[in-house]
């Protein structure tokens, strides 16, 4: 039998018991699977984000909501979070999502294309008009930065940035390791 065959398997990916997976390739007579190396694997499922401190403090949260799809090593993400405390996140602290499915890739260390929408933002100056998700090293936070439109250096948002409570979603794609 030859074409695209859906069942669930141990692929050593990080799967909920109810993640679908699908692989392509060959399924011989024996019943074992001849891999496709012209046609990658893909999964999708969900994950828990964890708004906390570069420290791994974690903020008090009342829902955390992820999402995810990976098709070979590129990763589609989405995250949404709400959190009615700082918890025990440390004032001077970057403030970060932990918790994705997969690690950043080695090749892609600062490499993220990815978007935010953060309510419960106090910007620390007026010149600071817009921020963005990001992941850094071969890890799997996601960091939170702000920028000028004037194009000023890059720089963590911090704890004492952000308001008692709020919300935070995230969309990104990146290559995981």
């Amino acid at each position: 039998m030859s074409g695209m065959k859906r069942f669930r398997t141990n692929t050593g990916l990080p799967l909920a018991p109810d993640d679908d997976v699908t692989i392509y390739g060959d399924l011989n007579v024996t019943g074992q699977v001849t891999w496709d190396s012209a046609r990658q694997s893909s999964a999708s499922g969900v994950w828990t984000p964890i708004l906390e401190d570069s420290a791994n403090n974690p903020f008090t949260m009342s829902a955390q909501l992820g999402n995810y799809t990976r098709i070979g090593n590129l990763v589609f993400a989405t995250c949404q979070i709400v959190w009615t405390g700082k918890g025990s996140a440390v004032a001077g602290n970057a403030v970060q999502v932990d918790g994705l499915p997969f690690a950043n890739g080695p090749s892609s260390t600062t490499a993220t294309v990815g978007t935010m929408r953060l309510n419960g933002w106090v910007a620390p100056a007026s010149s600071y008009t817009s921020c963005y998700p990001r992941l850094a090293g071969t890890g799997s936070d996601i960091i939170f930065y702000r920028t000028s439109n004037g194009g000023a250096a890059e720089v963590t948002i911090k704890v004492t940035e952000l308001q008692p409570s709020g919300n935070v979603e995230v969309s990104m794609t990146y290559l995981a390791a």
